[in-house]
């Protein structure tokens, strides 16, 4: 058994999390467990400010989002070019993302958003940022 002391997420800041830049806004992050490289599960707490969201990305294994407060954004790849709205994401709700599946997810414009992010084997690929119209495309 291994028992990991709670530790609250950073407070929200800007800069790159990861040594390139992850996240638009003021984001912070606390890794759940951390034990070793070879891992097969990555779990965080990830907390956005009002509007900061990562970046277009995808992960090789599967990603789950579990919110705990606040009020979230999330959006596929897909879903954007069909100009379909970002689903709105709030507390007890569970976001399950494909191996491969592009996408993003963040705070809204009015509120924060506190996650459990639990990443399944491989990494995470980067892309491009969410542009503004895409992210405001909920607000039309």
């Amino acid at each position: 058994m291994l028992l990991v002391p709670y530790t609250p997420p950073s407070e929200p800041v800007v800069k790159p999390l990861t040594g390139q830049y992850d996240f638009t806004g003021k984001v912070g992050m606390s890794r759940l467990i951390d034990i070793d490289e070879g891992s097969r599960v990555r779990t965080a707490i990830v907390r956005f400010e009002p509007c900061a969201r990562t970046l277009w990305h995808h992960h090789v294994g599967q990603q789950i989002l579990y919110v705990v407060s606040g009020k979230g954004l999330a959006q596929t790849w897909e879903d954007c070019l069909r100009k379909k709205e970002p689903d709105v994401i709030a507390p007890g709700d569970v976001v399950y993302f494909s191996p491969g599946e592009k996408h993003w997810h963040g705070a809204t414009p009015d509120s924060p958003l506190e996650q459990i992010a639990f990443i399944t084997g491989g990494e995470t690929i980067w892309n491009e940022e969410v542009s503004e119209e895409q992210y405001f495309l909920a607000k039309s």
